[in-house]
């Protein structure tokens, strides 16, 4: 095998393996500290919008989807009927009663009617949990006259990030990867030749 058809196949290597590499994934080390002066607020829902909270967070903070891989930036994390991840540890990802979101007013969803409590956790970009957070207790009622559960209503479900909010849009990636991996292996595939023909 030359030197030629060498660079080649490590170029190949290369191009094959680099969708799969996380690109957004940030260390402890990158991200912003948690902020220490920060309030969080969480209010209940209202009649109009019975499984909706709003964060209210002073002074502000720079909230952005983790997606955008911001290092000096925050988002929140809204833990339905659950325990909150302690501070300084990583906020689990694809479970359905955590959400990762960049929104301060979130709609949680179809809820049970009953009792419900949401914990809103501030966390780094990488989600690490902050110290900063709240929770609220509100009751959900039930449904009246056949119209569904109480909040059915107010929308769908917001999405819930089982991706670490790497991931915007999974088709996409998946497309994506393929196409790489399919141009990859035309490249592998003409070097070879290219080197037979050269011997």
């Amino acid at each position: 095998m030359n030197r030629r058809s060498v660079v080649l196949s490590v170029a190949a290597l290369a191009m094959l393996v680099a969708p799969f590499a996380p690109m957004n994934v940030v260390s402890a080390q990158e991200a912003a500290a948690c902020p220490a002066d920060v309030v969080m607020e969480v209010s209940p829902p209202t009649a109009d919008a019975p499984t909706t909270v709003t964060v209210t967070l002073t002074p502000e903070v720079n909230i952005q989807p983790a997606t955008a891989g911001e290092l000096t930036s925050f988002h929140l994390h809204y833990f339905v009927d659950t325990e909150p991840t302690a501070a300084s540890s990583t906020i689990p990802t694809g479970e359905a009663n955590i959400l990762h979101s960049a929104s301060t007013t979130q709609d949680l969803g179809e809820l049970a009617p009953g009792e419900h409590t949401v914990t809103v956790v501030l966390g780094q970009v990488n989600h690490t949990a902050c110290e900063v957070r709240d929770a609220v207790t509100f009751q959900v009622a039930a449904a009246t006259g056949g119209a569904g559960a109480a909040g059915g209503a107010s929308g769908p479900a917001p999405a819930v990030t089982g991706n670490a909010g790497i991931i915007e849009d999974g088709y996409t990636v998946t497309w994506g990867m393929a196409l790489t991996a399919g141009f990859a292996m035309l490249f592998v595939g003409a070097a070879r030749r290219f080197a037979v023909r050269r011997r």
